[in-house]
């Protein structure tokens, strides 16, 4: 999987972001942190680069994310409808707040496309750590109705903070009263101590998700993460291997190629400071990937991340059968399937 995170700019100021909200300086240009994006320039960027990689990497799923909102890029429709025919899925992180009709309409002709959208809650309260605008998070909820009449598949990505916890079983309720074929992904929020809800007594208010869990299976993602989950945060943090820094090839905003997808920083390479492919050619043997296989080997950042990608993990340590990852959309496909079952013999051998 490559998580093409280049987009750095958002139209939101969540407080668990890595990043800041922008100023809109004139059409294609803004301002972020001091420093000026021309979003022609980020555009030709992420489509040259999505494209290099499937050149170097054998890799079947491409998600557009980054610190920022994806459909800020005046182009990005044309840019995912070229980028997508080299991938099996192609995966667009947003915050839903830019789709409208029009988007959507043209989005569902596009094969193999899949939205993932960051959402706390279906309540303000709920959302604190994003937006408190009631008016937005309709505007949110509505899309997510357009889009399964569309239907286009749709994750949710929740971060359990201390401001959703306790009641992130009425959001499930919620959800499940109205959709299917919808999967939202709890996971605890990451370097942030203050919102942090590791070793928090309200851990016991998600297991209603275990509980209720064939009520609830039509959102939820396989019982197996739901009870990994709560495990992560009743004990602290992570008891069980993760094999994400294998599995997935990160980018960041800056063209630093992260060991880690998810949270260890420190960068393979940088594809604007050497020719690309030369980056990625490195970053495809560089020896710190097989540290994650080592068992009794683990990074100290490891410790207390948790991710949607946990699912992944769930497979490849053999908790959840292939079959069942290929009830999931985005993993569905055949090249998905093939090149699964391939990692996890590289693992087991």
């Amino acid at each position: 999987l490559f998580d093409n995170c280049l987009i750095g700019v958002c139209n939101m100021n969540c407080m668990y972001c890595r990043n800041d909200s922008f100023k809109y300086i004139r059409k294609g240009l803004i301002k972020i942190s001091g420093s000026f994006v021309n979003l022609n320039k980020l555009e030709r960027e992420l489509k040259s680069i999505a494209l290099l990689v499937k050149d170097v990497f054998d890799i079947p799923i491409i998600k557009i994310s980054g610190y920022g909102e994806s459909f800020l890029l005046p182009n990005l429709m044309e840019i995912i409808r070229i980028v997508s025919e080299s991938y099996e899925r192609t995966q667009i992180i947003t915050n839903a707040t830019s789709l409208n009709k029009n988007i959507i309409s043209r989005l569902s002709k596009i094969p193999g496309i899949n939205i993932c959208i960051s959402l706390d809650g279906h309540l303000p309260e709920l959302n604190a750590c994003r937006t408190i605008s009631n008016h937005l998070i309709k505007k949110i909820l509505y899309n997510i109705n357009i889009l399964r009449e569309y239907r286009i598949p749709v994750e949710i990505n929740s971060v359990l903070t201390k401001y959703n916890i306790s009641r992130f079983v009425e959001f499930i309720a919620y959800l499940s009263d109205r959709y299917d074929n919808l999967t939202c992904y709890p996971f605890p929020v990451r370097g942030s101590k203050d919102l942090s809800v590791l070793g928090s007594k309200d851990v016991r208010r998600l297991l209603p998700l275990l509980d209720s869990y064939q009520r609830f299976s039509r959102i939820l993602p396989h019982k197996e993460y739901i009870n990994r989950l709560v495990s992560f945060i009743k004990e602290g943090g992570r008891k069980n291997k993760c094999y994400v820094g294998y599995s997935n090839l990160g980018l960041e905003p800056n063209g630093n190629i992260p060991i880690c997808a998810c949270n260890l920083k420190d960068s393979i390479g940088n594809i604007f400071d050497r020719e690309p492919k030369l980056v990625l050619n490195r970053a495809k043997s560089h020896p710190v990937f097989y540290k994650f296989l080592i068992k009794e080997y683990s990074f100290k950042n490891c410790h207390e991340c948790f991710t949607h990608y946990e699912i992944i993990n769930l497979y490849l340590d053999g908790t959840i059968t292939l079959e069942e990852t290929s009830q999931i959309p985005l993993f569905n496909g055949k090249r998905t399937q093939r090149i699964l079952k391939e990692l996890q013999s590289q693992i087991n051998s």
